[in-house]
This record gives structure tokens, sequence and C-alpha cells, in this order.
């Protein structure tokens, strides 16, 4: 439970509620048919996760966010709720249209929703994003793709950039992928929550990796 919660937290709860409960039907490719419901749990992490990225932005102040990987809406609307400045990036590879019926998401000016179906088309991307600040890795990519994306979006990062790595112990080659990610030579700390790998690029950090019980 949230000891300190902001004020939109109790509206962001409500639509992640009425999403895990949406029985409307659709077709995703990954997925096949069902219920937006059962496809959106793909993409749904836990409200406690959620409120320490928004905590995070809020903190440091950052403006461009990059999101790839399947995704429901939720989260994205943590991250826009972060500052007036937040501009957000939605990569998704199978979601798009539940992130798009997300309310306040559909029409904003400052959220783009793109499709990728390979790594060309997210290296086009990171081409267009200025400098993101933080960029979060669904867990629910496959390891060889988690460990394709951390690879390119490296090369667009800068020194303040943070990369959090979703459920970094969901397969045993995920957890492979973490531990090559925080050994990359451009990191220079990592933090480790179980459900989540973050990983820092800042020169002054001492090469520190630490696990938290989160």
């Amino acid at each position: 439970m949230e000891k300190n919660p902001y004020y939109c937290f109790d509206e962001i709860e409500k639509q992640r509620k009425a999403l895990a409960n949406n029985r409307s039907q659709t077709h995703l490719p990954d997925v096949g048919a069902g219920t937006l419901a059962t496809a959106a749990r793909t993409g749904l992490k836990r409200a406690r996760l959620d409120q320490v990225l928004f905590r995070m932005c809020v903190r440091y102040k950052f403006n461009n966010v990059l999101e790839i990987g399947n995704t429901s809406g939720i989260t994205t609307l943590y991250l826009l709720a972060a500052g007036s400045k937040m501009n957000c990036v939605c990569a998704c590879n199978t979601l798009p249209e539940i992130t798009r019926s997300q309310p306040d998401i559909g029409g904003r000016k400052n959220v783009r929703l793109e499709t990728i179906a390979s790594n060309a088309d997210l290296a086009i991307l990171l081409e267009s994003v200025s400098n993101p600040d933080l960029i979060v890795i669904s867990g629910s990519s496959q390891p060889n793709q988690i460990a394709d994306y951390f690879g390119q979006c490296v090369n667009f990062i800068h020194s303040n950039s943070i990369i959090v790595i979703d459920a970094p112990y969901r397969q045993a080659e995920s957890a492979r992928v973490w531990t090559d990610i925080k050994h990359h030579p451009q990191v220079k700390a990592s933090i480790d929550l179980y459900h989540w790998g973050v990983v820092f690029f800042d020169p002054a950090f001492a090469n520190r990796h630490f696990r938290v019980l989160f």
C-alpha cells in the first residue's frame, strides 16, 4: 500500500481495474483471439512498480520517456501524470489498440504510439526520440528481444539516462540477459529489485551493483 499516494494514483488505478475486467473481444498477433482483459494482463505491472516509475520521473524531472514492448497504457498514464512537460513514446509490438483506448492517452499530442515489428523499426524510432531520459523495456518481450532492445537503446542515451528492465527473472534466459546487461561496459551501476532491474550510466557511479528487497 502506497503510504503517501499522489492525487492521481486513485484515478489511474480505477482504469487499471476497469481494463482488467474488460470482456470485449480482440485479436492480437502474439496472443490470438481473447478478451481485452486477457491480452492486457501481458502488459499490466503491479501498481507499486508503476508508482515507483512515477516518483522516479518526478524526482529526476524526466521529460522524455520511451516504453518498449507490450503496454496496456496504465504505465503510460503514470508517466504522463509525472509532469506537464512529459513526452512519452510507446513502442508496442502487440498492444497499441489497448493503449490507445485508455482515457487521457488517445489524441494527446505528447504521446506517440508506434508499432514495432523488427529491430529496424526500433532503430528508426530511436533516431526520432530526443535523448530519452527513461527507457522501460517490457518483460513480456522475449529474452533475445530484450537483449536486442537494450543493445540498440544504449546508443541513444545520455549519462543521466536510466533504463528499467521489467521482469528480469521471468525465464532462466531472461536472468542471463539481465546479468549481461549489468556487466555491459556502459553500465555504471544497477539496482536489482527482482521484479525490475534498473541500470544507470552516470560515470560518477563507482560500478556498484545492489540487490534490494522490494
